[in-house]
């Protein structure tokens, strides 16, 4: 039997981490997500977010984001730009609520982004439509799948011609959750939706079967050279917890994934606390030579176990998108 290689070690990439420390436009954000578009440009989607709120004499934003969601886009050069100047990308038209993108893609001029509705008890899952070259919202459609929300990763296959969407059944942010698969035609989303049920493609949506095990809502699946990574973070989105980042492969997008085991700790300590973190994602445009990929997940500040805000404002750097280079080979030695 051939030995298995010892793990190479993880490092911060700091040259990434200085496009999520931007002192204008998007100061901070969670969650980034990152779509390849077609023109080589790179979408780049947030939860909720700071917009414009840096103070650069001490390095501080506010306290809360202003923001629910926002995007920023980064050219060819590497300049980047935010798509949202003032306000949410993706605006809602109901009191109190408010849109959480999760993931999407592109078809001809059209940016697909998947999206949950917050502070309300729709179960839907949302799909906004953007418009290229400009980014705007131009529509947002909804469908009902069983208590299924879809979108937390969105891969298009243009081999096969279908666009594969992963979900989850009522997630719970602080226990395991059951995640499911879908596919459509890419070239049509309203078009007959089949969900994977152990070896077919079956219809309603309540014939999906369980793919994997998810802790909260942290789940990412990936394409990879020519196999599909499931990188999940255990649930506890607060202080002291959360902070370990599991890795599984597959060779097909609805698994079985295997190989499961931890590939980072989150660090970023305050003295012995960790920040609250959450949502570990790759990105597969980033792989490079060497074969290390960009991870990056997101900070939250260290309250209540340790107080950092104080009258109304706290350094950036809580708040901020964290970036590590991955070496694919801790996941699977044959990639």
């Amino acid at each position: 039997m051939t030995p298995i290689p010892p793990d190479k070690p993880c490092y911060m990439d700091s040259s990434a981490l200085q496009l999520f420390r931007q002192t204008q436009g998007i100061t901070a954000g969670m969650d980034a997500r990152s779509i390849v578009l077609n023109n080589g440009q790179i979408l780049w989607i947030f939860q909720s977010a700071h917009l414009n709120d840096y103070n650069a004499a001490d390095g501080t934003i506010a306290c809360s984001p202003n923001v629910h969601n926002a995007a920023m886009l980064q050219q060819i050069s590497g300049q980047v730009n935010v798509v949202n100047n003032s306000g949410d990308w993706i605006p809602s038209n109901e009191t109190n609520t408010w849109f959480e993108p999760l993931h999407g893609y592109q078809f001809m001029d059209t940016v697909y982004i998947f999206a949950r509705k917050s502070g309300s008890s729709s179960t839907k899952t949302f799909i906004a439509k953007a418009l290229m070259p400009s980014l705007q919202i131009v529509r947002i459609d909804s469908m009902s799948q069983a208590q299924h929300y879809y979108g937390y990763s969105v891969m298009a296959d243009t081999a096969e011609g279908f666009c594969y969407v992963y979900g989850l059944k009522s997630p719970n942010v602080n226990s395991q959750n059951v995640m499911t698969l879908a596919r459509f035609p890419m070239n049509n989303i309203h078009d007959t939706w089949l969900y994977y049920s152990d070896g077919a493609w079956l219809n309603p949506p309540s014939s999906a079967s369980t793919i994997a095990s998810i802790p909260a809502e942290n789940a990412c699946v990936r394409q990879v050279k020519n196999k599909y990574l499931l990188i999940t973070q255990e649930s506890g989105f607060a202080c002291n917890k959360g902070r370990t980042i599991y890795g599984q492969v597959a060779h097909d997008p609805w698994g079985p994934f295997q190989n499961y085991k931890t590939i980072y700790t989150v660090g970023d300590l305050t003295g012995n606390i960790s920040p609250a973190c959450r949502q570990a994602i790759i990105h597969p445009h980033t792989l490079n030579a060497a074969g290390e990929i960009l991870m990056t997940y997101t900070i939250n500040g260290y309250a209540p176990c340790l107080n950092t805000c104080f009258n109304g404002f706290d350094q950036a750097d809580y708040y901020r998108i964290k970036t590590v280079r991955l070496p694919i080979k801790n996941i699977d030695p044959n990639l």
